[in-house]
């Protein structure tokens, strides 16, 4: 027996039995009987229209629940339906990746993903969709390391220091201050909670210290560790010429002898000495000497002034240029001022510009 799509049988349940006859009109006993039921309503989704779920989150952010007498089949669409999954038997709607409140993957960029449930019914019946809107939630999160390890650093005793932690650090949630703390500090330094910035002169040398910095945003927080070591700077001890008179405006050479060997990087130009001689200001800059204690300068004569006397008064190490020790080159030549003065027989003399030297 066959029933038309067009057969008119009302919804519900139908008792169907079929008996045979031949031409003789004899008919057969009845056959078992077949029950059918005609299904005509379509699911009804309950669910609500909106949910909300909280960032970096895995679980279900949704689910799609409907009435209807047999078992339904659950499907999604709309325009933010590819960054979700839903599952057919039971209408649970879940992210396809943990979703970060600061950096919403929704059409619009506005956390809030829009997406169309629909459930179907064993008889094919369809129901009424329905849009909901999942708007993602802000969590506060670790502040984490920048991807910039804190690197190790040396110090030179009774030179100033200061280093800015806080490179070391971001936090993914925006607007949030982080406050910076710091344990293991040696004697002298302190850190700046608010910036960051550690920073102090050490009195005498000590061996590598290991420091720790911590950055909290007022709930959370993430450390980072370093070492800082305080070693002697490299000093220049004397300044010393071999010409015993020059005439003003003639190229001197000037002889730097340092405390250890040093090595010296000219890459952002040449290292200077700016020196006063006899009151006169002198540039005198890097020529030759890399890996030995006495390094030399080339500079002018002034032009005015007679006299022995001549001291350093600045020093200038240009960009990536350094002077430092050739043992460890953990030793930078300070660069406050150093004077060394040298008077009487054996120091350079110098004479103003005249026809004679």
């Amino acid at each position: 027996m066959t029933l038309a799509a067009t057969s008119s049988i009302a919804a519900g349940a139908h008792t169907l039995t079929a008996k045979h006859g031949d031409a003789a009109c004899n008919q057969s006993a009845a056959s078992t009987a077949l029950t059918i039921t005609v299904d005509t309503t379509a699911p009804v989704i309950t669910s609500a229209a909106t949910a909300s779920f909280t960032e970096n989150g895995t679980g279900t952010a949704y689910t799609e629940t409907v009435t209807d007498a047999s078992t339904v089949t659950h499907s999604l669409s709309g325009s933010d339906a590819s960054k979700f999954n839903i599952n057919s038997s039971t209408g649970a709607v879940t992210f396809a990746s943990a979703p970060n409140f600061e950096s919403p993957q929704d059409v619009d960029a506005n956390n809030i993903y829009d997406i169309v449930v629909t459930a179907t019914d064993a008889a094919g019946n369809v129901g009424l969709t329905k849009g909901v809107a999942i708007t993602v939630t802000n969590a506060n999160e670790d502040p984490v390391t920048s991807g910039k390890p804190l690197a190790n650093k040396t110090v030179v005793v009774n030179q100033a220091f200061s280093y800015n932690t806080s490179t070391g650090f971001t936090d993914p949630d925006a607007g949030s201050i982080l406050t910076c703390s710091a344990t293991g500090l040696p004697a002298g330094f302190t850190i700046n909670p608010t910036r960051g910035v550690l920073s102090g002169t050490a009195a005498s040398t000590f061996a590598a210290t290991s420091i720790t910095v911590t950055a909290n945003d007022g709930s959370l927080s993430s450390s980072q560790s370093f070492t800082l070591e305080a070693v002697n700077g490299l000093i220049i001890s004397s300044i010393s010429h071999s010409t015993t008179t020059v005439k003003g405006g003639t190229a001197l050479s000037f002889t730097v002898t340092m405390s250890e060997n040093v090595t010296v990087t000219t890459t952002g130009g040449n290292p200077i000495l700016t020196l006063s001689v006899n009151g006169q200001s002198v540039t005198a800059t890097y020529s030759s000497g890399n890996g030995t204690s006495a390094p030399t300068f080339t500079a002018t004569a002034p032009a005015t002034g007679d006299g022995n006397a001549a001291s350093v008064s600045a020093i200038t190490i240009p960009g990536t240029s350094s002077i430092k020790d050739s043992a460890t080159s953990a030793k930078n030549l300070l660069t406050t001022v150093m004077v060394e003065e040298h008077h009487g027989a054996g120091d350079s003399q110098y004479r103003h510009a005249g026809p004679d030297a």
